[in-house]
């Protein structure tokens, strides 16, 4: 009976030693090894530029004029190495929007001494030399220049109201003088030229000569 009892104290002993060691190990590896976890991806708000919408892109770049062959000669033979001047897009994009396809800040036409024949107006650049031949040009002049057509041949206008770019105001539609505070009827075609959202003149043309209006300001 002795030697029984010795027995199963032995085999407690041994029991609680293995269970002893085999909770140390869990709890060894439950330290070290690291929890996993299901990892969430919330998407992220839009920024505020893609919520509104990118940024819209500039105008494309004004489409060149075709200018009748008499008058470019002409234009060459007065203003060596003439060119048209870099207008901002957005002023032809906005007049071939709410004019015509065919409409040009620096180039237009239309019949502004009411004869019947097609006229032009050209806004053009042109470099100035001093009277070194040899030193780089100066400064560079701007003109508008008008060029009436009596059915043979063109008659040349420089005109001093040169300004950003040009427009035509065609004949029938409604004009404002700042000068005389009077509403007007343009009789014939004419050229509107001036600052862009800041005022121009209303260049008409009246017995033999162009008359300038302020009919923006």
């Amino acid at each position: 009976m002795c030697r029984f009892a010795v027995y199963l104290i032995i085999a407690l002993i041994t029991f609680s030693f293995s269970a002893f060691i085999s909770l140390q190990s869990f709890r060894q590896f439950v330290s070290t090894t690291p929890l996993q976890t299901e990892t969430v991806v919330q998407e992220q708000p839009s920024s505020v530029v893609d919520s509104i919408g990118a940024p819209e892109p500039p105008a494309e770049q004004n489409p060149a004029p075709e200018v009748p062959a008499a008058i470019k000669t002409e234009l060459d033979k007065r203003f060596p190495g003439w060119r048209f001047p870099e207008i901002d897009p957005f002023i032809g994009k906005y007049l071939r929007e709410h004019f015509s396809p065919e409409t040009y800040p620096e180039f237009i036409s239309g019949d502004f001494d009411g004869n019947g024949q097609i006229d032009y107006a050209a806004l053009i650049e042109y470099e100035t030399s001093p009277l070194n031949a040899d030193a780089m040009p100066v400064e560079v002049s701007r003109e508008l220049i008008v060029f009436l057509n009596n059915g043979k041949k063109f008659k040349f206008h420089s005109l001093d109201e040169a300004s950003e770019y040009i427009a035509l105001i065609k004949k029938g539609e409604r004009g404002y003088s700042y000068e005389t505070d009077k509403k007007f009827t343009y009789k014939n075609d004419s050229i509107f030229t001036g600052y862009w959202e800041k005022g121009g003149v209303s260049l008409v043309y009246e017995r033999g000569k162009f008359r300038s209006i302020t009919t923006s300001d």
